[in-house]
């Protein structure tokens, strides 16, 4: 105590002596021995407390979600589908991905519930499995999801979009192309 008040002592007197060095030698006594008020360990505490809020709501809402994953296959080869769509709808949202080169996929950050997840891919049958349950700081495995080639009913094919029958037949050949005049 008695050498704390040596070192305040010889600051204000070198002050006195119109010394410049005495902002420098105060500035580094104080931070070196810094006077905490109450006004100053209330702002601590607070701003300690909002840390330790925001860091523990993070952690909160990062464990109360899940997943769902799983393979898409095709019903008839039993091969994996790469690039078939996964989602679920929220909220008329819709959540999900693209399978990947091994027919995989995983929708993340769920919300505990029941959710129908639709797939899709262009030639098949969209497939909706229903009532697919998730669990905060699980996965839900989805391993048996087979789309079925779409068939399309005979006559889709095959005919010309517009038929008109007063309309005459035209033919030409590739030196008739060839001898049309530029413009």
């Amino acid at each position: 105590m008695a050498q704390t008040h040596m070192m305040r002592y010889a600051a204000i007197s070198a002050s006195a002596s119109g010394s410049k060095n005495f902002c420098a030698f105060y500035g580094v006594y104080n931070s070196l021995h810094p006077i905490s008020t109450k006004k100053d360990v209330m702002k601590n505490i607070t701003l300690l407390l909002i840390l330790t809020l925001i860091s523990c709501k993070s952690t909160l809402l990062a464990q109360s979600t899940g997943e769902i994953s799983g393979v898409i296959y095709d019903s008839l080869s039993g091969e994996e589908i790469p690039g078939a769509n996964v989602y679920v709808e929220v909220d008329g949202e819709k959540i999900g991905g693209t399978t990947d080169i091994n027919g995989c996929f995983t929708i993340k950050s769920l919300k505990p519930g029941l959710y129908d997840v639709k797939v899709s891919f262009i030639g098949y049958v969209t497939q909706t499995v229903v009532d697919i349950k998730v669990f905060a700081n699980q996965v839900t495995s989805l391993y048996d999801i087979k789309l079925i080639e779409d068939t399309l009913p005979k006559g889709c094919y095959g005919g010309p979009l517009f038929q008109n029958k007063n309309a005459s037949k035209f033919e030409t050949s590739g030196q008739e192309i060839h001898n049309l005049p530029y413009r």
